[in-house]
């Protein structure tokens, strides 16, 4: 999973918030559309907590908004945010014995 894995930079207070949109994309990292309640749940945050995480994860790259079609059968005051993951951004493997 690239939020494990790979994705560069993460602070260790967005884990688990990233690790719960990652739960809601696809493969490539697209549409993931949780509610900030339920990211919250996940974390054990705040729904506040949660929305200084993505702000600040969107704020370093590691993630973006989505496409919002993906939530378009919602009725609109009760659309989530849809986020993307910057799956395509690596971070640099400090050890030579793990191999992905």
């Amino acid at each position: 999973m690239w939020v494990i894995e790979s994705a560069p930079d993460v602070s260790p207070h967005w884990i688990p918030v990233l690790v719960g949109l990652a739960r809601h994309a696809d493969k490539e990292g697209r549409g993931a559309c949780p509610s900030q309640e339920l990211l919250a749940e996940y974390a054990r945050k705040s729904d506040r907590a949660v929305r200084n995480d993505l702000n600040a994860m969107e704020k370093a790259g590691l993630i973006r908004p989505g496409d919002p079609a993906v939530v378009a059968h919602f009725p609109p005051d009760r659309r989530p945010l849809v986020w993307d993951l910057a799956c395509e951004k690596r971070r640099v493997l400090r050890s030579t014995h793990w191999k992905p």
